[in-house]
């Protein structure tokens, strides 16, 4: 009973000498590292370039990868913030859904894109204040203030931004044939990611009649985009034209699927909420005409609270050969106005493992009890 109880005991302990609250690290086929211009006058130590190269990742496409990058002291953005990888480019694609600097929720658009990455590959830009190529920079960095702790989270995969479009649905040639769902993909257009363009059903001296089958009504822009794309997109709609005649839609109801390519529906039996609410208006017609425009998904979290947009007050400099290097102050220090909450990237201990602990303890003791000899009385 003994040897049963010490060994019930040596496998409780080594429970506990368990590590917990270890965050495992992202692994996989790319590799990512972000690259920073800092702001030099604001804080000498750090310096405008520095190596951060303990916080590079590697990870694998089609799946939302983190990266967190934290300073000993608070620092400013310069001129550049990116992140570099080797996903093949042009090829690569990828967008950013959540974007953070000391636990402030940072709207962020998506990302410039471009061959500047490790080894050639696809680097992600969130601010270049010295490439013209950009016509909006993802995110105002220098305007977000100091801050030690920043978090982004991306998403890549490898597609083409150029495709076809063309019309698609159920429909019927009046006045003998049956509904069924058709495709017009000869009529189909070219398209390019961030490019208005508009895909039309055009039958010329004849009518066509948007019909239902036996499963119901279907009206879709398709495309031949690839299935890895739809996640990365967003679509908007800015007129729809029934033989030139304008139709009301509502474009918060897009909704970006895959079927043999991406696509969006028009009308849909099977959505709750679909762009053209009454599909009666699109009866029998001519000329279907759906102006649109596919876009790379940004992210638009709110605000929580506006950021600083000025460093800490330090005395001017002496001389203009005498700069003052004063650090900035100590964020860490409470009596700075620090939040002295606990850092989410840092896993708290979850209270089961007290309980754990406890247990043990009061294994341990009643062990050692249980194993104890009574001790013999005297013979008087």
């Amino acid at each position: 009973m003994r040897r049963i109880t010490a060994t019930i005991l040596i496998v409780f302990i080594l429970i506990l000498t368990i590590p917990v609250g270890v965050p495992a690290s992202a692994e996989g086929e790319y590799k990512a590292s972000f690259i920073a211009e800092l702001d030099a006058d604001f804080n000498s130590t750090v310096g405008e370039t520095p190596d951060l190269s303990e916080f590079d990742i590697t990870f694998d496409l089609s799946r939302a990868v983190s990266m967190i990058i934290e300073f000993d002291s608070p620092v400013r953005f310069g001129d550049l913030a990116a992140i570099d990888t080797n996903i093949p480019f042009p090829g690569g694609l990828g967008v950013f859904t959540m974007f953070r600097l000391d636990g402030r929720e940072v709207p962020i658009e998506a990302p410039y894109l471009s061959n500047a990455g490790i080894d050639g590959g696809m680097r992600l830009t969130l601010w270049d204040k010295n490439n013209n190529n950009i016509e909006n920079q993802p995110v105002d960095l220098p305007e977000q203030g100091h801050f030690t702790k920043l978090e982004i989270r991306m998403y890549t995969t490898i597609g083409s931004v150029d495709g076809n479009a063309w019309i698609g649905g159920t429909f019927s040639s009046p006045p003998t044939s049956a509904a069924r769902m058709m495709e017009f993909k000869d009529q189909s257009v070219p398209i390019k990611i961030g490019i208005p363009f508009t895909a039309a059903l055009n039958m010329g001296s004849d009518k066509i009649k948007h019909d239902s089958v036996d499963w119901g009504f279907l009206t879709v822009v398709q495309t031949d985009l690839a299935e890895n794309m739809w996640s990365l997109l967003d679509a908007s709609i800015s007129q729809i034209l029934v033989d030139g005649a304008a139709i009301p839609f509502n474009n918060e109801n897009i909704r970006i699927g895959y079927e043999n390519g991406v696509r969006i529906s028009i009308t849909d039996i099977f959505a709750d909420d679909i762009p053209v609410v009454l599909p009666d208006i699109i009866v029998e017609f001519s000329v279907l005409e759906v102006m649109m425009e596919f876009t790379f998904r940004g992210f638009y979290p709110v605000v929580i609270e506006p950021p600083p947009t000025q460093p800490p007050e330090t005395p001017p400099p002496d001389t203009p050969d005498n700069p003052d290097v004063t650090p900035p102050p100590n964020t860490d220090d409470p009596s700075n106005g620090a939040d002295v909450t606990t850092d989410d990237n840092k896993e708290s201990i979850p209270w089961w493992f007290f309980l754990i602990v406890a247990l043990g303890i009061a294994a341990i003791v009643l062990v050692v009890v249980g194993t104890k000899k009574p001790v013999k009385k005297p013979r008087r």
